[in-house]
């Protein structure tokens, strides 16, 4: 009822021990006090303590201050000390309910959201394969991959291409035409790609055109390679690889073969063309060259000492080896051949046939100097 008790009150809520004032929630007695100010117009007295709240890992400070209204008479002191003496019992039960649910602890705080930023890697994609074309035409020339320009004079079977999937073979034959010098007289085309199938295409005098045997003699037709290996035409369309064929007329066989293999062969009196379009495939060698994006090495001496003079006789495709001849034309030309190159030739010669054949029968070597004395870019230019 008087000063004295109010200061009583102050120095109560002064002594409180320092858990109990930091259980108090800040904004109620905060609120609390600016009430009884703005209600009664009281002033704030000069002492108050600090009261923090370190609830959810947050701390809040507050300063509440006691008010005290004008002195009045009587009991216009005893509110504000049972207010003090509640708020202590709120503080105490606070502190009490916040040990006892530690164990089931809720927050009021907001949810925190996580972003885990992580960093996603596309998976390698491989490039395309690289597409290319050869041609080989005449007695014969041959325009590569690469764009090398060799040419092979001799008879014989020889690859075209050879490689782990895809194995096409030639026969180069001599023709009135040219001398006895030799021209493409037939291909054969196999290969793991094509599933065990072979499909031979020779010229119109030859008259081989089958697939595993059997014979497709209708013109114009369509065949299908048996299991979906492949489908082959048979017409007069197509644009031809020697510009001096132009005005003869057409027996072309187109194949679309699986692996992005297309190959179209001419099928002439006496012998062929052929265009040859495909990616490079494993271990790949031939004619047609290695596919390794230089020309330098599609001459036919780099060639031959990489693939062998001919082809062994447990690899040939065709149903036999045709027997081949040196002409007057051919011993003509040796005779031309610096001497230098011709022993170049019959060094590597002699090896190539030995492993071959096991011996050097003397026709088939003067083939394979031949093709080394000639078979190379400079001739096929001129």
């Amino acid at each position: 009822g008087d000063a004295a008790a109010v200061d009583t009150c102050q120095d109560s809520v002064r002594r409180q021990p320092l858990q109990h004032r930091r259980a108090l929630p800040a904004g109620i007695m905060g609120a609390a006090a600016m009430t009884g100010a703005v209600a009664t117009g009281s002033q704030p007295i000069g002492q108050g303590y600090v009261s923090t709240n370190q609830w959810d890992d947050v701390e809040v400070v507050r300063v509440v201050e006691v008010w005290r209204r004008p002195r009045r008479a009587g009991a216009g002191y005893l509110h504000w000390c049972a207010l003090a003496g509640g708020l202590m019992l709120l503080g105490a039960a606070a502190l009490v309910a916040a040990t006892w649910g530690s164990g089931t602890e809720t927050s009021t705080t907001q949810p925190v959201h996580q972003f885990v930023f992580t960093e996603t890697t596309e998976p390698p994609t491989e490039p395309p394969p690289v597409v290319g074309e050869c041609t080989i035409w005449g007695d014969p020339h041959v325009r590569t991959f690469d764009g090398g320009l060799p040419g092979y004079y001799g008879e014989g079977q020889f690859y075209v291409v050879k490689s782990d999937t895809v194995i096409i073979q030639g026969r180069y034959q001599g023709t009135k035409w040219t001398g006895g010098l030799a021209a493409t007289n037939k291909i054969a085309v196999g290969g793991p790609f094509l599933g065990g199938h072979v499909i031979i295409v020779g010229s119109l005098d030859d008259g081989d055109f089958t697939v595993d045997g059997v014979p497709i003699v209708a013109f114009p037709s369509d065949y299908n390679v048996p299991g979906g290996f492949g489908h082959i035409s048979y017409s007069a369309e197509g644009m031809v690889v020697d510009a001096a064929t132009s005005s003869w007329s057409k027996h072309v066989v187109k194949m679309t073969l699986p692996s992005g293999v297309l190959l179209e062969v001419f099928r002439w009196r006496n012998y062929i063309d052929l265009r040859l379009t495909m990616s490079r495939q494993p271990q790949q060698d031939g004619a047609c060259s290695n596919f390794d994006g230089s020309a330098s090495d599609d001459t036919t001496e780099a060639v031959l000492s990489r693939t062998g003079f001919w082809v062994p006789d447990e690899d040939l495709m065709f149903d036999r080896r045709e027997r081949v001849a040196w002409t007057e034309t051919e011993a003509k030309l040796m005779e031309s051949c610096p001497d230098s190159t011709k022993a170049r030739a019959r060094r590597e010669c002699v090896g190539d046939l030995a492993r071959f054949r096991g011996s050097t029968l003397t026709t088939e070597m003067q083939l394979c100097m031949l093709d080394i004395c000639y078979g190379k870019e400079a001739h096929v230019l001129r």
